[in-house]
């Protein structure tokens, strides 16, 4: 399921977040035939307010209009929704950024990704700015089919468990498609209590795309907690041991990347607010119940790695430290600046992860993230290159980035030449281009991709970066 958000791409990393089910980490397919009649479709809907209501411990403040979706109108409606909110050019400028980060695949394009991979899985999606929920109806029996039939090496076997527990238990469906409307009237219900709009504003001010994930995570854990309850409740009502479906509340990234085919990228950026968001408003909920999550609304969580390491918020809270963007237009005479971004522990983590296929690296060296901010720049002839301020938990964080940095740039350029390698300060060339590196204390500088004769001038001006510690 889509929920689409108002939000200016320069501070958003991804533009609107899948719905992922929860049984089983699978994602349901749009259905070809109507399961129930649009007047039933719509009864249902209200029918579902109380119970998003009770399970969500808040109570709507106005109505929710509701609009019903033929499956052919999904489309036009997702293109319209992101062609007013993205430019193209700003797409362009990302696109470029994750490509030359090894984030994406040369010659691929974010939004072209998104939008493919949006229109597939769309059931449904809450729009906060038109504060409308658009509907449409899903099979769960197709999805059963389709997405468990190409799991496993026995032929047939999503065939076999969509009939057999259609079979068994014919009201499986109307319960898990009743899950995805609360799910949906969850996401109306804290827009209503905590304007997810003026609190996104407030994000874009402090021009963060990591805090701006943390708080899309926020919103979608605190849909799918509260569909999993309703879930749980329900099958066991109709006698269905709900424990059977242990994997149904599984918040593993690998397995449920395991079930779907994207680029691991945009994977990543799909599953990681569903589930770690889940997981982290679990440690509200079981402390607090719904006081304890409306708690964590009143005060969001302000970066990625709070929302991946719970304790960093509920423990001993960990703010990020903060670095203003590098200016190089004075020293790269015509070149223009063009993406800024922060890309906070999860992004930075997948910078090594897929670039060099191994995940221990990757954790390990994101652990100890602090902040960061990166700019893209581009010369009139359109060689792209960007400078990149990270800052983290200590000097040991430092050095491990640092050194892992060096291997990364072995991996994505091979062939260069390392000048003045030392401890903290390293250079690589090739074909006239330079990156260069150098670690102090515990922040780290990073030119990539600058014309060799200007390396050393970049450097200079990327320590002019005002670096603020917390």
């Amino acid at each position: 399921m889509t929920r689409l958000i108002n939000i200016n791409y320069r501070h958003s990393l991804l533009y609107a977040i899948l719905f992922i089910l929860p049984l089983l980490m699978l994602v349901p397919t749009k259905s070809t035939a109507q399961n129930s009649k649009d007047a039933d479709l719509l009864a249902q809907v209200e029918s579902l307010k109380a119970d998003a209501e009770r399970y969500r411990g808040l109570n709507f403040l106005y109505d929710v209009p509701v609009e019903l979706l033929d499956p052919s109108e999904v489309s036009p409606l997702i293109a319209r929704l992101i062609s007013d909110e993205i430019p193209e050019d700003q797409d362009r400028k990302y696109t470029d950024l994750y490509i030359m980060l090894g984030l994406m695949p040369r010659g691929s394009d974010f939004l072209d990704s998104y939008q493919s991979m949006t229109e597939e899985q769309v059931a449904g999606l809450y729009d906060p700015k038109a504060k409308t929920f658009y509907v449409v109806d899903i099979n769960i029996a197709d999805m059963y089919s389709s997405v468990l039939g190409g799991l496993g090496d026995v032929p047939g076997v999503g065939s076999l468990v969509s009939g057999f527990v259609n079979g068994l238990f014919p009201g499986i469906n109307d319960i898990f498609g009743k899950a995805i409307i609360l799910h949906e009237l969850v996401h109306a219900l804290d827009d209503q209590n905590y304007d997810i709009e003026s609190a996104l504003d407030e994000i874009r001010e402090d021009n963060s795309d990591d805090t701006q994930l943390a708080y899309q995570s926020l919103l979608e854990g605190s849909a799918t907690l509260a569909m999993n309850r309703y879930q749980l409740d329900a099958l066991n009502e109709v006698g269905l041991d709900s424990e059977m479906l242990g994997a149904n509340m599984s918040t593993d990234v690998s397995f449920a990347e395991s079930l779907i085919d994207y680029e691991p990228f945009m994977e990543r950026l799909m599953l990681v607010p569903y589930l770690k968001g889940t997981e982290f408003l679990q440690v509200a909920y079981n402390s607090g119940g719904t006081d304890g999550i409306n708690e964590v609304f009143s005060d969001p969580p302000a970066s990625m790695e709070q929302i991946l390491h719970p304790e960093e918020y509920y423990m001993s809270r960990d703010i990020p430290s903060h670095a203003d963007p590098v200016e190089l237009a004075g020293v790269l005479q015509g070149w223009r600046s063009e993406a800024d971004d922060n890309l906070g522990e999860l992004i930075t983590g997948m910078v090594f992860e897929l670039n060099t296929g191994d995940q221990d690296l990757a954790n390990r060296i994101s652990a100890g993230w602090d902040y960061d901010t990166i700019t893209t720049w581009r010369s009139p002839e359109g060689i792209l290159a960007f400078s990149w301020i990270t800052v983290w938990d200590t000097e040991k964080d430092a050095t491990e980035f640092f050194d892992g940095y060096k291997q990364l740039l072995d991996v994505r350029y091979p062939g260069g030449t390392w000048h003045d390698s030392a401890a903290n300060r390293a250079k690589y060339t090739g074909l006239g281009l330079a990156s260069i590196l150098e670690r102090q204390g515990r922040v780290v500088a990073i030119i990539e991709g600058v014309p060799e004769n200007k390396a050393e001038a970049c450097l200079a001006k990327a320590w002019e970066s005002h670096v603020q510690f917390n």
